[in-house]
């Protein structure tokens, strides 16, 4: 199980500080200086879970239409005075 140490601790003649995660197999003997860690999320998710979280593809834009009446200066904008 996975367990986060609240202090210094040596377990198995290995220092483990406070904070730091780490990997035992039992609480036995050092259950008031480590915290369990519950994983709620497994490690891998499944393949359809995966695809679910896929975002819908967007529609294509349409292209822009151009008026017969606009002109080319009228498409561009403002010219800037240089």
């Amino acid at each position: 199980m996975k367990v986060k140490a609240k202090r210094w601790l040596n377990v198995d003649g290995t220092w483990h500080g406070p904070g730091e995660t780490f990997e035992v197999e039992s609480t036995a003997g050092i259950a008031n200086a480590v915290e369990v860690i519950a994983e709620s999320e497994p490690a891998v998710k499944p393949v359809q879970a995966i695809e679910a979280e896929k975002p819908a593809e967007k529609p294509e834009k349409k292209p822009e239409t151009v008026k017969p009446e606009q002109t080319q200066a009228k498409r561009r904008g403002p010219r800037s005075k240089a």
